[in-house]
């Protein structure tokens, strides 16, 4: 129901090495939750876009819901001022939903040379979001995370290959699908 019980109260912020920043408000791993709680929050958070990003947390998935990409503090923090108020009110934390407890650490962001899709790394796993459909998939996920590593996936020049070191640095090359993985070098 359009019962939305996210942790509004607690919004995170998360910047990238390239400074790309953004706000979130909540998680859930029902997305029926996820979506009442947009739809609840989407008037509030006008003009900012909302979206989600599934991810994995202990063999459980979430939803965790975002608000606006911004390139600077300045404009994160002035949107943080204006929407936050009216989302405490909307709608007030009930404990019972996964708030993130420590920041993500974003890699590079990579558009394709036709603007059709991005690759970027997110907690050493790397993604491909398709600008036409808006589907983020997972190309590629890490047998474990460690914070240490930096994935930083590169995008080949022609928007085919995608380059990365992978949790034991090794030097990897996958298509830009996410299959036909290779090993380039052993470190």
């Amino acid at each position: 129901g359009a019962n939305a019980t996210g942790a509004t109260n607690a919004a995170l912020i998360y910047q990238s090495a390239f400074a790309f920043q953004t706000i979130q408000i909540a998680a859930y791993t029902d997305p029926e939750e996820a979506a009442a709680f947009i739809s609840v929050c989407q008037p509030l958070c006008d003009p900012y876009q909302i979206y989600v990003v599934a991810a994995e947390v202990n063999h459980t998935k979430w939803y965790r819901i975002r608000v606006g990409i911004f390139n600077n503090k300045t404009d994160l923090n002035s949107a943080l001022d204006r929407i936050l108020p009216a989302l405490k009110t909307a709608a007030a934390w009930d404990g019972k939903h996964f708030i993130a407890t420590a920041t993500n650490h974003f890699g590079w962001l990579c558009p394709s040379p036709d603007g059709s899709f991005l690759i970027f790394s997110l907690m050493n796993a790397i993604y491909r979001y398709n600008n036409r459909d808006q589907k983020l998939v997972c190309l590629y996920k890490p047998a474990i995370y460690a914070p240490e590593n930096k994935t930083n996936a590169i995008l080949s020049p022609d928007g085919e290959k995608v380059a990365f070191l992978d949790e034991s640095g090794r030097l990897r090359v996958m298509s830009a699908q996410g299959d036909q993985l290779i090993t380039i070098l052993n470190r």
